[in-house]
């Protein structure tokens, strides 16, 4: 025979007067003017409020007067399955020691990046470093790239400990080879 467990009953405010049991009955105020200075507190002098509420310096303007766009919009990003798949199919192919890069004609007006990261470079920091490098390379040298085309780049076992400007200069030789590179826009 198995003994019935009955719950422990335990009064209503048992637990009320188990926390109220530590608080002390007098009450401390602070200090009036705590936050005033003693003589040997601020040896540098007193504090310009004026010069530090200014908002700060302005971010250069180039000299066309606009601002350069360095942002990699969704519509130059490639986000679907069967689009990787259909440039790894049909698309060409360049070999560098870091990266392996598929391209395609699309068709459109604008091109679009993508890159593949195997997991078997690495746990997940490892392979998330791998990508921001190259999403970083592909952002700021997507203007580089000749409209109409799918690029993916897919890194090798060696992108693991290659330096970000090594991945650069692969990247662009790469696209440079392929015949990608819109000609006469300097390094």
């Amino acid at each position: 025979m198995t003994k019935k467990k009955t719950p422990i009953m335990r009064d209503r405010n048992s637990r009320r007067k188990r926390l109220e049991k530590n608080i002390p009955a007098e009450q401390r105020f602070p200090e009036e003017n705590t936050r005033i200075q003693t003589s040997d507190e601020n040896k540098i002098g007193p504090i310009d409020i004026k010069a530090k509420t200014g908002q700060g310096k302005k971010a250069p303007v180039r000299l066309s007067g606009r601002r350069l766009d360095l942002r990699f919009p969704g519509s130059t990003r490639l986000s679907s399955r069967s689009d990787y798949l259909r440039i790894q199919k049909k698309g060409r192919m360049k070999k560098g020691r870091f990266l392996i890069l598929l391209f395609l004609e699309n068709g459109l007006t604008t091109s679009r990046f993508g890159l593949t990261v195997s997991r078997k470079l690495g746990n997940a920091v490892k392979r998330n470093r791998i990508r921001r490098r190259l999403r970083e390379v592909e952002r700021i040298h997507m203007r580089r790239i000749k409209t109409g085309f799918d690029v993916v780049a897919i890194a090798r076992g060696r992108a693991r400990d290659a330096a970000f400007k090594e991945m650069k200069e692969e990247y662009l030789e790469l696209a440079r080879n392929a015949g990608l590179t819109i000609e006469g826009s300097g390094k």
